[in-house]
């Protein structure tokens, strides 16, 4: 059980990445700066971010 758990928070944690990577990408061909927990998610300091292209 503890197994299959884990292979479906590992799976979660993946669907999340992806969808964040989406949303930070459409957001940057916008021009716009992603929202602060979609960088977080992604590892990204949201403060460093801000200073990109700058």
């Amino acid at each position: 059980m503890k197994v299959h758990l884990s292979l479906l928070q590992n799976a979660t944690r993946i669907f999340s990445l992806f969808g964040a990577a989406g949303t930070a990408a459409s957001a940057a061909q916008l021009g716009r700066q992603p929202r602060r927990g979609t960088l977080e998610t992604l590892g990204i300091d949201p403060e460093h971010y801000r200073r990109i292209g700058r």
